[in-house]
């Protein structure tokens, strides 16, 4: 019987303990246990004459399978309340590129005394004689020029440049926006 009355007094000191502060889930689930399993000893140790021992034992498996107990559902409820995280920002398109600005290249004039290419492309041409199988372009029949500017001779596959002064030009191809030529002969 005084062991039974110990078992009464700390369930009661246990009872008053909880009821100072909120109880946490686990805290709760280890009183419920704790109480559960000393009623449940009680009764199995009174059987055998010995409930307070039962009691006791009882209790102390009670209590820590409910706080076991209150421990996964405290920690089920926090991962419940916890906020949902925010979904990954999503990336903003890349802005167009800046658009390329291809300055045109410098003005290129060229004085030579004759030209023997395959093409020679200009936008303009001035020349003495052009001899070409293929000329496109505006063409103006003109007098014969007179410059002291003739230098050499180029020979190359392609001749390119702005402007074109030359005394003859021999080539499959010669185009320009405008030609300017005392004589010329297509083949």
């Amino acid at each position: 019987m005084g062991r039974m009355r110990i078992v009464i007094a700390l369930s009661a000191a246990m009872a008053l303990a909880a009821c100072s502060t909120p109880l946490t889930t686990r805290e709760k689930g280890a009183l419920a246990g704790g109480a559960i399993g000393a009623g449940a000893g009680a009764a199995i140790g009174s059987a055998s004459g010995n409930a307070g021992t039962g009691a006791l034992i009882g209790a102390g498996v009670g209590a820590v399978s409910g706080a076991l107990i209150g421990d996964a559902i405290q920690a089920d409820e926090q991962r419940q309340a916890a906020p949902t995280p925010a979904p990954p920002p999503v990336a903003a398109p890349a802005p167009p590129p800046a658009p390329v600005v291809v300055a045109p290249p410098a003005s290129q004039t060229m004085y030579v005394k004759e030209i023997k290419a395959d093409q020679v492309h200009a936008q303009t041409i001035y020349a003495n004689e052009i001899k070409a199988d293929i000329v496109q372009g505006q063409i103006y029949q003109t007098g014969r020029f007179e410059t002291k500017g003739w230098h050499g001779e180029v020979k190359a596959p392609v001749v390119s440049a702005s402007v074109i002064y030359a005394k003859e030009i021999k080539a499959n191809s010669v185009v320009a926006q405008a030609i300017y030529v005392h004589k010329l002969k297509v083949k």
